[in-house]
């Protein structure tokens, strides 16, 4: 129409006439508007897929906040952790048609010490006002920053190994996915034992004098009671975290003559390391189920290998499915070596939140809770079922026998046993009943 305008001479109609070079700049000016128009809409938005537009402003940032331990000893796990913090965040802000904002990630270190690591979730929590607030597998400044999370009401999701965090001290913004628990540590462990060399009676105990260490010696006492009566305990010792030297307590080991060793740290290298010249792996059966044993053989030389140990976690050369591949492909291929167990935890973490907020459609922290309270999720070991009562994610635990890979010129698990958790974990009816009795 405006073409059959520019060609007339004259324009009749309207509220006026025009000449010929009049109605051109006007022509022009209205062209101009209309493409301003058309600028302004798209700059305003496209239209979703539920036909409301969407703006890169409309797409609030998912803020999560991270506390790990990158120096001090807990710096073998927090390293990892943040890799696969790192990893994901950068994954998930680069799909297209992620429907909900991009992460923007803070870590902070909390020095394998209770009073740094809750300082900095201080900050994360007050400060900056994270939507989520995440910590790795050093428990011991959990349920601290627990009660923080609970009185800002901060969803949580922690990967310690603390039973507390979601049994008796659980509230309704602490949530954790890997379910590597004590309980659940001594339960695999004296399973294991009971399948494969029940025979043996004479336990030796040595753990890590903080309360993940004790309470796993504790619950894998109970266990090998209920399930042998038999079993004798000939010694126990625990070890200050800050220990380096462990020749006192390996001889004490040796002069106790045990027919296995049952053990369980927050690392274990130390203790291999100095164990190796006494050959102690060879002289008795080594036994642990605690969620670092494997993460313990990839750091360690050939010479320093417990051969024969039995240890657990999640191996990452052991999981064949395709989302682990792809991830131990991406972590590799990002990092230039193979992401150890602490990774897991993380990662998996961040899958179930992100899925959470997926459901709920919103980062309204009610909603996003409803949303993971009976989640069926995807992660990289596979499905993991969100109890809604205690907020704890069930998952497999992996046990198996170490020994030196060549190939892979790193310690693995030989003979890898998948062990089902559920069992020894508390009812609805058990859990409701410590939380009563903390009250």
């Amino acid at each position: 129409m405006l073409l059959m305008l520019l060609m007339e001479e004259k324009w009749e109609g309207g509220f006026f006439m025009l000449n010929k070079r009049t109605r051109v700049v006007q022509i022009l000016a209205i062209l101009i508007s209309l493409i301003s128009g058309l600028v302004v809409v798209g700059c305003a938005g496209s239209a979703s897929q539920n036909g409301s537009p969407t703006t890169e402003s409309s797409r609030t940032p998912i803020k999560i906040g991270v506390v790990v331990d990158l120096s001090g000893t807990g710096a073998l796990l927090g390293s990892d952790e943040k890799k696969a913090a790192q990893l994901f965040t950068e994954e998930y802000n680069g799909r297209e048609g992620v429907g909900s904002g991009p992460i923007e990630l803070i870590v902070r270190d909390g020095k394998t010490s209770v009073s740094e690591a809750v300082s900095q979730a201080r900050d994360l929590l007050y400060s900056e006002n994270v939507d989520f607030i995440m910590t790795g597998a050093d428990s011991q400044y959990a349920l601290a920053i627990s009660d923080m999370a609970k009185q800002t009401k901060t969803i949580m999701f922690s990967n310690n190994s603390n039973n507390a965090y979601t049994m008796e001290a659980g509230h309704k913004y602490a949530f954790r996915v890997p379910n590597i628990v004590e309980m659940t540590q001594a339960y695999s462990a004296s399973k294991y034992a009971m399948e494969h060399f029940a025979d043996k009676k004479r336990y030796y105990l040595i753990a890590h004098d903080y309360a993940f260490g004790r309470s796993v010696v504790d619950s894998f006492k109970k266990d090998m009671k209920e399930l042998n009566p038999s079993v004798e305990f000939v010694g126990e010792s625990y070890v200050k975290l800050t220990e380096t030297d462990y020749n006192s307590y390996i001889t004490a080991i040796l002069q106790s003559n045990p027919d296995v060793v049952f053990y369980a740290w927050m690392t274990g290298v130390p203790f291999y390391k100095q164990a190796a010249p006494y050959n102690l792996s060879q002289k008795m059966q080594m036994l642990s189920g605690y969620w670092g044993g494997v993460q313990d053989l990839m750091v360690l030389g050939k010479a320093e290998i417990p051969v024969g140990a039995v240890v657990g976690s999640y191996p990452w050369y052991g999981l064949k499915n395709k989302e682990n591949q792809d991830f131990v492909a991406a972590f590799q291929n990002k990092y230039g070596e193979a992401p150890k167990p602490s990774a897991y935890y993380v990662y998996m973490s961040m899958q179930v939140i992100t899925q959470g907020i997926a459901k709920a459609g919103t980062l309204d922290t009610d909603e996003v809770i409803r949303a993971l309270e009976g989640l069926n999720a995807d992660t990289i070991v596979g499905k993991v079922a969100m109890r809604a009562f205690d907020h704890q994610g069930v998952v497999p635990y992996w046990l198996g026998t170490a020994r030196w890979d060549e190939k892979l010129g790193t310690g693995v698990i030989d003979d890898i046993v998948e062990i089902d958790t559920k069992p020894a974990m508390p009812t609805k009816q058990e859990i409701e009943q410590m939380r009563k009795n903390s009250e």
